[in-house]
């Protein structure tokens, strides 16, 4: 099988780049879901802060080189 996408460039290097990277978010979202799960398991933390939580993502983004 065969999957060919198309994309007008200039037009479209956002859709196409979120296209590229889109394996990248995946690995992105379960990066941070280890991270959350490590802390409460490892660290007996039930309650985790939201800017924790956002400080983590951008960590994770920052780390995966994807920016939007």
């Amino acid at each position: 099988m065969k999957a060919i996408l198309e994309f007008n460039c200039p037009d479209e290097k956002s859709e196409l780049q979120l296209a590229i990277d889109g394996f990248k978010w995946k690995i992105v979202v379960e990066d941070v879901d280890r991270i959350l799960r490590n802390k409460i398991k490892y660290e007996n933390q039930e309650t985790i802060y939201i800017e924790e939580v956002r400080n983590m993502i951008t960590e994770v983004i920052k780390n995966w080189e994807l920016r939007e």
